[in-house]
C-alpha cells in the first residue's frame, strides 16, 4: 500500500459516516429549490401549530352523528362502527382535530404520509372519496369533509364537537 493512500478503515468511515451527510445536504438543497423556502417554513409552522395540542381528558371527538376515538382508533357513525384504513383514519383525524382549517392536498399528504411528495395528488383525493363514502350519509353532498374549491379540504366547523 502506498504511503499517501487512505487505509481501509478511513475509507469505510468516509462511506458510512460522512457520505450520508453529503447526500442529505444535496437532497435538502434540491427540496428547497423545488418547493421554495417560504413554503417549507409555513409547512413546519403549520405542523407545529397543529400537533402542539395538549392531551384532552375527553379522548373522543364528537360531532353530529360522528364520534372519533383517536386512542382506540375507532370511528362511530350513528350507532355503527366504521372500518377505516390507517390512512383514511389519519386524514379524518387531521381534519377533525382542526375543524374549519383548510388543508391543501399537499399539506394533507405531507402531514399524513410524513414525507414530501412531488407528483400526482390523486392518491389524497382518492382517500377522501373513500372516506366520504364510509362516513357521509350522502357522499355527493358531504356534511363532514367539505371541499374548498381550488384550495383543499376542511372538516365542517359548524358541527358541534366534544373537544
Amino acid at each position: 500500500m502506498a504511503a499517501n493512500a487512505p487505509s481501509d478503515q478511513y475509507l469505510c468511515a468516509f462511506i458510512f459516516i460522512i457520505l450520508p451527510f453529503f447526500i442529505m445536504i444535496q437532497l435538502n438543497s434540491f427540496y428547497l429549490k423545488k418547493r421554495g423556502t417560504h413554503q417549507i417554513l409555513s409547512c413546519v409552522d403549520e405542523k407545529t401549530k397543529i400537533f402542539k395540542q395538549d392531551i384532552v381528558e375527553n379522548k373522543n371527538l364528537c360531532f353530529e352523528g360522528l364520534s372519533i376515538d383517536k386512542y382506540r382508533r375507532v370511528v362511530i357513525h350513528g350507532e355503527t362502527e366504521i372500518e377505516l384504513t390507517y390512512t383514511e383514519f389519519e386524514i379524518l383525524l387531521l381534519l377533525a382535530q382542526n375543524a374549519g382549517i383548510v388543508f391543501s392536498i399537499e399539506q394533507i399528504y405531507d402531514c399524513v404520509w410524513k414525507e414530501p411528495y412531488f407528483g400526482d395528488y390523486n392518491i389524497v383525493m382518492s382517500h377522501i372519496r373513500n372516506l366520504r363514502e364510509k362516513i357521509e350519509d350522502n357522499p355527493s353532498k358531504p356534511m363532514y369533509i367539505q371541499t374548498v374549491w381550488g384550495v383543499g379540504y376542511r372538516f365542517n366547523k359548524n358541527l358541534s364537537s366534544g373537544l
